[in-house]
C-alpha cells in the first residue's frame, strides 16, 4: 500500500514546520510527502529553507512561481499516481493530531473496497472539535447535507480520477479556488453511493486526528473586509457545487 499526504501551502508561515514534522514523526511512515508552496508572499520559503538545505526522506518540495490553488495542485499531483494508492490531504499550515495517525489510515484501507476515509479535526488555539460525522444512512445526499466528510480528507486515487473533470470547474469555466475541499470530496462520495447503492466503500474514524489552524497564522487573518470577501468567495463556490451537483 503507498501512501502519499499531499499539502498545498500559500502563506504558511512558521507552521510550514508543524506540518512538515507531524508527517515525518509518523509510527507508519508515509511514502511520499509532496508539499507545494503555492507562490507565498511572506516568509513560507524562508522556513521551507532548511527543508531544501536538509532533504528528508519521503519529503518532496515544490515551489511555484505563481499561484495554482488548492485544487489545480492536487489534480497535477494525482494523475500519474495508481489506482490503488491513498492520498491524504493536509493543508500547508495545519498538522496531524499524533504520530499514530497513519497506522489508523493504513488500517482503514486495509479493506481493499474502501475507497474514502476521513476523521474529525480539532481546532489549534483551543482544541475545540470541528464538524465532521458519521454518514447518517445510505440514502444520505452529500450535495445537500451538512458538511461532515472533511478533514482529514483520504481517497484510493481510483476513486478521484473516476471524477470527471467539469466537477472541478466553475461557471466561468475556471478551476474552483475557493471551496476546493468541497468540489473534490462531493463528487467522490456521490459517485460511491451511486456505485454501490449505500456508503459502505467509505470510513469515518471518529476521532480529530487533525489539527486545523485557524487563528493563530499572522499571514492569514480571518479578521477585516479583506477576510469578508474571501469568506463571500467561499460561501459562493460552496452553494454553486451544491446546487449544481454532481457534473457527468
Amino acid at each position: 500500500m503507498t501512501i502519499c499526504v499531499f499539502s498545498a501551502s500559500y502563506n504558511s508561515n512558521v507552521f510550514v514546520r508543524a506540518c512538515i514534522e507531524s508527517v515525518a514523526n509518523q509510527t507508519a511512515k508515509v511514502d511520499n510527502h509532496y508539499y507545494i508552496d503555492d507562490g507565498s508572499v511572506d516568509n513560507t520559503r524562508a522556513e521551507l529553507q532548511q527543508y531544501l538545505d536538509n532533504p528528508q526522506d519521503a519529503l518532496t518540495i515544490k515551489l511555484n512561481d505563481s499561484r495554482k490553488y488548492k485544487l489545480r495542485n492536487l489534480y497535477d499531483f494525482v494523475q500519474p499516481l495508481n489506482d490503488e494508492d491513498i492520498v491524504c490531504v493536509l493543508d500547508g499550515d495545519d498538522w496531524l493530531a499524533s504520530p499514530e495517525v497513519m497506522t489508523k489510515v493504513q488500517d482503514a484501507y486495509s479493506d481493499p473496497s474502501v475507497d474514502y476515509v476521513y476523521t474529525n479535526w480539532k481546532y489549534s488555539h483551543d482544541e475545540s472539535l470541528g464538524i465532521s460525522d458519521h454518514i447518517p444512512d445510505a440514502n444520505w445526499d452529500p450535495y445537500k447535507g451538512k458538511w461532515i466528510t472533511s478533514a482529514l480528507s483520504t481517497f484510493r486515487v481510483r476513486a478521484f480520477k473516476s471524477i470527471p473533470v467539469e466537477n472541478f470547474l466553475r461557471w466561468d469555466g475556471e478551476w474552483f479556488t475557493m471551496a476546493c475541499d468541497q468540489a473534490y470530496v462531493l463528487p467522490i462520495l456521490w459517485q460511491l453511493r451511486e456505485s454501490h447503492g449505500d456508503y459502505r466503500a467509505v470510513k469515518y474514524i471518529d476521532e480529530p486526528l487533525y489539527v486545523y489552524q485557524f487563528l493563530q497564522n499572522p499571514s492569514k487573518l480571518r479578521y477585516g473586509k479583506g477576510n469578508v470577501k474571501r469568506a463571500d468567495d467561499a460561501a459562493k463556490s460552496a452553494e454553486f457545487i451544491r446546487a449544481r451537483g454532481f457534473v457527468f
